[in-house]
């Protein structure tokens, strides 16, 4: 009898461990790996976040649905029919609302915010890095950012209003600060040169005479 009940549970144990393994994938865009992307299964309410080259592993059963997100890119649900190594890769929301990156102190606890663009919830996994939305506080203009893409990191920010003092940082989508300059006499071009900087999305944060505007998104690629 107790060979028996020992060949059943034999028999199950594979059965178990097929039911949930871990799927394993690499979140990208059309220019590089995205790091501390997001993903999010909603079956079990787990979550995990890719490494520094993209890469990421969660349990999983057949048939989950992972919810994966960006912030400054389109989430996404993939269904899991297989579980082969999948190369993900994320488009560029184009409708990024307006935000203001400011850098804190690295003790700072991952925060999670509420985006009313696509109706959902935006999953910031960036330590150190407050995210706070700006609510109209911003000045809206018809300041142009060229080119962009950018195949050289090279870009122009056109202003259309004269001003006496320019201020402006860009920031990696992590939130790291990579540029800060200020220009105290008025030019209708701006650069911004970002050509040492690797291929990616950048945040561009500025003010004319004290007065935040719309950020820019920037894009080397």
């Amino acid at each position: 009898m107790k060979n028996i009940i020992l060949l059943i549970v034999v028999i199950q144990l594979p059965i178990n461990i097929k039911a949930q393994i871990n799927f394993t994938g690499t979140i990208k865009d059309n220019y590089a790996v995205l790091a501390d992307a997001s993903i999010f299964n909603e079956r079990t309410h787990v979550g995990t976040i890719s490494d520094t080259k993209g890469n990421f592993s969660i349990e999983a059963k057949k048939n989950d649905t992972l919810s994966i997100s960006y912030v400054g890119y389109k989430r996404i649900s993939l269904i899991l029919s297989n579980f082969k190594h999948q190369d993900i890769t994320l488009e560029v929301d184009n409708a990024l609302e307006a935000i203001l990156v400011v850098a804190q102190p690295m003790n700072t606890t991952t925060h999670t915010i509420k985006c009313n663009l696509v109706k959902c919830e935006v999953f910031c996994w960036v330590k150190g890095v407050k995210i706070e939305h700006l609510n109209g506080q911003v000045e809206e203009n018809l300041n142009v950012l060229y080119p962009n893409p950018s195949k050289t990191g090279d870009f122009k920010l056109e202003i259309d209003i004269p001003f006496t003092h320019f201020e402006v940082e860009v920031y990696t989508i992590t939130g790291q600060l990579v540029l800060s300059r200020r220009v105290s006499y008025f030019s209708k071009r701006i650069d911004i040169d970002l050509s040492s900087h690797p291929k990616g999305i950048y945040i561009i944060n500025y003010l004319i005479d004290g007065k935040r505007q719309t950020p820019k998104k920037a894009i080397i690629g």
